[in-house]
């Protein structure tokens, strides 16, 4: 996405929390397509929540809260150098479930790497996908989303969140 578009949306911290809560309420309450039923209660089907560096860390750590679980924070870049094998290894040590949580699926290319390199690397690792937005065009569809953009504005919008929103 081009950084320099003209129409910035800027999100509030009251919007994230809503966001993070609808996360939360979407991963407690669920139709399980294969079973037929909507689950209710107390989400255990995840030991771990990651947050992609730098956008998912916030929504992650929030999330971590909300669950009642441990976080991890992953280094992880489409444009930059990053030992990304080692990074793959170690969120699977015990062959976790982990929810992968970040700010925005725009292209999906975030994910889809990383997605790919846990399957490279033969990791056993049980993943889920979150994000607070997520672009109807992207490529890599995550499992939850607080909000999905679909319109032309939204899609062309650039999103500036809280924690990127310098005085």
């Amino acid at each position: 996405m081009d950084e320099y578009k003209s129409d910035k949306q800027y999100l509030s911290w009251n919007l994230i929390d809503g966001y993070v809560a609808s996360l939360h309420y979407k991963l407690l309450n669920f139709v399980d397509e294969d079973e037929g039923f909507v689950r209710v209660g107390e989400c255990t089907e995840f030991d771990r929540i990651v947050g992609v560096e730098r956008g998912g860390c916030i929504p992650g750590v929030m999330m971590s809260h909300r669950m009642g679980l441990p976080f991890t924070a992953l280094k992880w870049s489409t444009r930059d150098h990053v030992d990304k094998d080692n990074i793959i290894k170690m969120l699977s040590w015990n062959k976790k479930s982990i929810l992968i949580v970040d700010d925005i699926n725009d292209s999906g290319d975030t994910l889809n790497g990383i997605l790919t390199r846990l399957e490279h690397v033969g990791s056993e690792v049980k993943v889920k996908t979150a994000t607070l937005l997520s672009k109807s065009t992207s490529i890599n569809k995550v499992d939850y989303y607080a909000r999905e953009l679909t319109t032309p504005d939204e899609l062309d919008s650039w999103y500036v969140f809280p924690w990127e929103q310098l005085n």
